[in-house]
C-alpha cells in the first residue's frame, strides 16, 4: 500500500512536471508568436530585411516542429498516464489536447504566412526588374533626345556661320566692286564670257531704278545688285556705241554674244525703257524688221494676253507680263513698257491701280552668285581676245551645266548626311602638317574610345562626322572657338590631302573630300583595319585591358604620327582581310595581292626601296582605303544590278511591298518591321526607292550588305 502511494505521488509529480513544461512551452510559443508577428510586420515594411531573416524564421519553424514532435511523444506518455490515472487526470489530458490543437493551428498559420511572404518577395522582384527596364528605356530616350539636341545646336551654329559668311562675302564684294569702279569700261567688258554677259542682262532687268533704294535698305545683296547693274550698264554702253540705229542693235547684240539669246525680247524692252524711247509698240512701223521680230517672239511665247487672264501664266515661265492697253478688235493693240519684267526669276510684290508691279527675288542661287563674283574678281587688266565662235559658247554652257550638276549632287549629299561644309573656307588659316597629323591621331583615338563604350552599352556607334564635332567641342570651351577650330581642320585637310596619306584617308572617311564615297561604314572599316594591323605590328598593345585605360585614350596617335614607321606586307594583308571579313566589310577581296601590286605601281605608292615586303605605315593605310573604296563601288553596282533584276514592272522604283519582297528573296533574315524601317530610311520624298537610293544601303553601318548580297 505504501509503495502504491509513493508511485501515485511520483506520478503526480511527473504530471505536474509535464504540466509545468507544457505551460513553459506554451509561453515560449506565445513569445515566439509575438516575435514572429513583429518580424512579419518588419518584413512587410522592408523587403530586404525580410529576405535576410527568412532563414531565421525557417529555423524557428524547424525548431517548432521538433518541439511539436516532442510534445506528441509526451502526449503518448500522458495518454498512458491518463489510462492509469483516468479519474484524476482526465481534465488535465483534455487541457493538453486543446493546447496541442492550438499549436497545430499555429503551425498552419506560420506555413501560410511563409507562403504569402514568398509570393510578396517574388512580386517585389518582378516589379524591381520592370522598374529597371523602364529606367533603362528612359535613359536611352534621354540620350536620343540629347543627341537630337546636339544636332539641332550644330545646325543652328551652322546657320549662324552661314549668315556670318554671307556678310563677309558682301564685304569682300564691296571691295572687289570698288576695284572694278576704278577700271575702264572696256577692261571690265573685255573680261566677260557669253554666259556672264547674259547674267548681267538678267541682273539689270531685275533691278529697275525704282527698286534700287528699297534694295539698299533691306536686301543683303544690295552691293551685289549695284555692282552688277554697273557692269551691265558698261556693257550696254559699249553695245550702244557700236549701233547706228535701233533696228541694227539686234544684229549687234547677236554678234557680241556669239548667239541669239533667248531673253533678247526682254533686253530690248529694258533698253527701250532705259533709253527713254516710247514703249508704245503701236507707234512702230509694222514693216520694220524689229516689229516682225518682236511679234514672232511674242507669238511663240504666247504673251499677248489680257491682264484679267493673268492666272494662265504660271510661275517659272520664261515669258513677259505684258499689259494689253488697246483692243485687238479695233486693230490697234498697244503695249506699255512700265512693269515689263521676266517672269521666271520674279515675284509679284503687289498690284497698284491696275499696274502690274514686279520685284526681284531675294533668294538668288549660290551658283549664279559665285559666277558673278568670279567675274568681278578675275577681270584682267589688259584687253581680252574676242571669241565669236558659236560652238565655243555652247561648249562653255554645257561644261557649266555639268559643273553645276556635280555641285548640286555634292550639296545634296552634304545636306542629306550632315557633312562638313567645305565650300566656304576662303580666308580660313589651317594648321601645320605636323599639327594636322597629330590632331587626326587624337581624333582616331577618340573614335576608338567612343566605339568601345558604345559597344559595351549596346548602343549604335557614332559616325565620324559626329565624332569630329564632339572631339572639337570637348577640346574647345567656347562655341565660337570650336567652330573656328573645326574650320581650320577642314582647311588643313584640303591643304595636305595630296601630301600625306593619313590626311587623305581622314578626309575621305569624314566626308570632307571625295564626298561621293562617304559612308558610315568606311570609318568603321578603317578602325577595324587599323586595329588588325596594329595587333600584328605591336602585339604587346593587344594585352592592355581597355577598362583600365583612363579617359582620353592614346592607342594609335603615337603609332600614326611616326612618318618612318614600317609594317610588313603580310601583316598589312592579314589586317586588311580581317577588316574585310568583319561586320563592316564586304567579304574577302579577290586577287588581293595582285591588286595591291597593281595599285602601288599605278599610284606611285612605293614600298621601301630594295624591300618589297615592307611598307611605310601611311602608304599601307592609303592603299587599304583605296582597295576598300573599289570594293565599295563594286558593292554599289551589285546592289543596282539586284534592283534591276527585281524591278519586274520596269518602273525603276520600288514600293514598300516590292522592297520587302526583294529583301526576302536574298535569304537575308530580317523582321518585317526592320525591313519597313530600312525602306523608310532609303526612300525619297515620293515614298519610293529608286536604283540610286537602293544602292545607299552601303552607306549605313547597321545593314549587313554581305548577307543581302549572299556573300556572308
Amino acid at each position: 500500500m505504501f509503495c502504491h502511494e509513493q508511485r501515485e505521488e511520483y506520478l503526480e509529480k511527473q504530471v505536474e512536471s509535464l504540466t509545468q513544461n507544457l505551460r513553459e512551452s506554451t509561453e515560449q510559443h506565445e513569445r515566439a508568436q509575438e516575435n514572429f508577428d513583429q518580424i512579419t510586420l518588419q518584413h512587410v515594411q522592408e523587403l530586404k530585411v525580410l529576405q535576410e531573416r527568412l532563414p531565421v524564421a525557417e529555423a524557428d519553424l524547424l525548431l517548432a516542429r521538433n518541439r511539436i514532435a516532442g510534445l506528441e511523444h509526451g502526449n503518448k506518455l500522458l495518454l498512458r498516464l491518463v489510462a492509469a490515472l483516468e479519474p484524476r487526470c482526465k481534465l488535465q489530458v483534455q487541457e493538453l489536447e486543446n493546447r496541442i490543437s492550438s499549436i497545430q493551428n499555429l503551425e498552419r498559420t506560420v506555413s501560410e504566412m511563409d507562403s504569402a511572404f514568398k509570393n510578396v518577395a517574388h512580386e517585389a522582384e518582378v516589379g524591381k526588374q520592370e522598374s529597371l527596364a523602364q529606367i533603362a528605356a528612359l535613359q536611352l530616350e534621354a540620350q536620343r533626345l540629347e543627341e537630337l539636341n546636339q544636332e539641332a545646336t550644330l545646325r543652328i551654329e551652322a546657320l549662324g556661320l552661314a549668315l556670318e559668311k554671307s556678310n563677309q562675302l558682301n564685304e569682300e564684294f564691296v571691295q572687289h566692286f570698288n576695284s572694278v569702279m576704278a577700271r575702264q569700261p572696256d577692261e571690265v567688258v573685255a573680261g566677260m564670257t557669253v554666259d556672264q554677259k547674259m547674267l548681267f542682262f538678267k541682273a539689270l532687268l531685275r533691278s529697275p531704278d525704282d527698286l534700287i533704294m528699297r534694295l539698299e535698305e533691306k536686301d543683303l545683296l544690295s552691293h551685289t545688285v549695284l555692282s552688277l547693274r554697273y557692269a551691265t550698264c558698261l556693257f550696254l554702253r559699249e553695245i550702244r556705241s557700236k549701233s547706228a540705229n535701233f533696228d541694227s542693235w539686234i544684229d549687234t547684240i547677236i554678234e557680241a554674244l556669239g548667239c541669239a539669246p533667248e531673253d533678247l525680247v526682254k533686253v530690248l524692252l529694258g533698253y527701250m525703257k532705259d533709253s527713254g524711247r516710247t514703249a508704245n509698240f503701236s507707234a512702230m512701223d509694222r514693216d520694220a524688221p524689229l516689229w516682225h521680230f518682236l511679234k514672232r517672239e511674242m507669238e511663240q511665247c504666247n504673251v499677248l494676253v489680257d491682264l484679267n487672264s493673268f492666272d494662265k501664266l504660271k510661275e517659272g515661265d520664261e515669258f513677259l507680263y505684258l499689259k494689253l492697253v488697246g483692243s485687238e478688235s479695233e486693230g490697234n493693240s498697244s503695249f506699255e513698257g512700265d512693269g515689263l519684267s521676266p517672269v521666271g526669276n520674279m515675284e509679284v510684290e503687289t498690284e497698284l491701280k491696275g499696274e502690274l508691279f514686279i520685284g526681284p527675288r531675294s533668294d538668288r542661287s549660290s551658283s549664279e552668285a559665285e559666277v558673278l563674283r568670279s567675274v568681278i574678281e578675275d577681270v584682267p587688266q589688259g584687253q581680252r581676245p574676242v571669241r565669236s565662235a558659236n560652238k565655243t559658247g555652247h561648249r562653255q554652257s554645257s561644261a557649266a551645266r555639268e559643273t553645276a550638276a556635280v555641285r548640286r549632287e555634292e550639296d545634296y549629299i552634304v545636306k542629306k548626311y550632315g557633312l562638313f561644309d567645305m565650300a566656304e573656307l576662303r580666308g580660313v588659316k589651317g594648321f601645320s602638317i605636323e599639327d594636322t597629323v597629330a590632331m587626326i591621331g587624337a581624333i582616331i583615338d577618340f573614335k576608338a574610345e567612343s566605339d568601345y563604350h558604345c559597344d559595351l552599352s549596346i548602343r549604335p556607334r557614332l559616325n565620324m562626322v559626329k565624332v569630329v564635332r564632339l572631339y572639337i567641342k570637348q577640346r574647345c570651351n567656347k562655341r565660337d572657338a570650336s567652330e573656328t577650330e573645326l574650320r581650320s581642320l577642314c582647311r588643313s585637310v584640303l591643304n595636305f590631302q595630296g601630301r600625306h596619306g593619313l590626311v587623305r584617308i581622314f578626309g575621305v572617311i569624314c566626308g570632307m573630300i571625295d564626298t561621293s564615297h562617304w559612308t558610315e561604314r568606311s570609318a568603321c572599316f578603317f578602325m577595324e583595319m587599323l586595329k588588325g594591323i596594329k595587333s600584328l605590328d605591336d602585339p604587346g598593345a593587344e594585352s592592355e585591358d581597355p577598362d583600365t585605360l583612363a579617359e582620353g585614350w592614346c592607342l594609335y596617335r603615337t603609332w600614326l604620327n611616326d612618318p618612318e614607321h614600317l609594317v610588313k606586307r603580310e601583316n598589312f594583308i592579314q589586317g586588311l582581310e580581317t577588316a574585310c571579313t568583319g561586320m563592316f566589310g564586304f567579304g574577302l577581296m579577290t586577287n588581293l595581292s595582285e591588286s595591291l601590286d597593281k595599285m602601288c605601281s599605278a599610284t606611285n605608292h612605293n614600298s621601301v626601296p630594295d624591300n618589297p615586303n615592307v611598307f611605310y605605315l601611311h602608304t599601307a593605310l592609303a592603299v587599304g582605303i583605296d582597295l576598300w573604296l573599289s570594293q565599295l563601288d563594286e558593292s554599289r553596282e551589285k546592289l543596282k544590278a539586284m534592283f534591276v533584276q527585281n524591278d519586274i514592272n520596269g518602273d525603276q522604283e520600288l514600293q514598300m511591298d516590292e522592297f520587302i519582297q526583294l529583301i526576302k528573296s536574298t535569304g537575308y533574315k530580317m523582321r518585317q518591321h526592320d525591313a519597313m524601317n530600312m525602306f523608310h530610311e532609303l526612300a525619297g520624298p515620293d515614298d519610293t526607292v529608286d536604283q540610286d537610293e537602293f544602292s545607299e544601303l552601303v552607306v549605313f553601318m547597321k545593314f549587313n550588305i554581305k548577307a543581302i548580297l549572299g556573300e556572308a
